[in-house]
C-alpha cells in the first residue's frame, strides 16, 4: 500500500511536471510562433528595403550617366568654342599684323610726301626770292631810267 501510495504520489507529481512541462511548451511555442512572424516580417523588410536599395542603386548610375553624358557633352562644347575663340584671336593677330604693316607703309608715303612738300615749299621760296630779286631790279632800272 505504502509503495501504491508513493507511486500515486509520484504520478501526481510527474502529473504536475508534465502539466508545467506542457504549459511551457505552450508558452515557448507561442514565443516561437511569435518569434517566427516578426522573422517573417523582417525578412519582407528587409527583401523590400533590399529592393529599394537596388532601385536606388540603379537610379543613381542612371543619374552618374547622365551627368557623365552631360559633362561630355559641355566638355565638348567648351572645346569647340575654345577652338573657335583660338582660331578668332589668330585671325584677330593676323589682322593686326597686317594692319600694323598698312599702317608702317602708309607711314612711309606720308613721309615721302612730307619731304617732297618741304622740297616744293623750298623750291617756291627760292622762286619768290629770284621773283622778288629780278621785280624789285627792274623796278630800280626803271625808276632808274625816268
Amino acid at each position: 500500500m505504502e509503495q501504491l501510495r508513493k507511486a500515486q504520489v509520484r504520478t501526481g507529481k510527474l502529473v504536475q511536471e508534465l502539466d508545467a512541462a506542457r504549459s511551457d511548451a505552450r508558452t515557448y511555442r507561442s514565443k516561437v510562433d511569435e518569434l517566427a512572424k516578426t522573422l517573417q516580417k523582417q525578412r519582407a523588410e528587409s527583401e523590400h528595403q533590399l529592393r529599394r536599395a537596388e532601385k536606388l542603386t540603379q537610379e543613381i548610375d542612371r543619374i552618374k550617366k547622365e551627368s557623365s553624358l552631360k559633362a561630355e557633352k559641355r566638355q565638348r562644347e567648351l572645346d569647340e568654342g575654345g577652338q573657335k575663340r583660338t582660331a578668332a584671336v589668330e585671325e584677330l593677330h593676323h589682322r593686326l599684323a597686317d594692319a600694323e604693316h598698312q599702317l608702317s607703309i602708309a607711314r612711309e608715303a606720308l613721309m615721302a610726301v612730307d619731304v617732297k612738300l618741304d622740297i616744293l615749299e623750298g623750291a617756291a621760296n627760292v622762286l619768290d626770292l629770284r621773283t622778288r630779286q629780278v621785280i624789285t631790279q627792274r623796278d630800280h632800272a626803271t625808276e632808274s631810267a625816268v
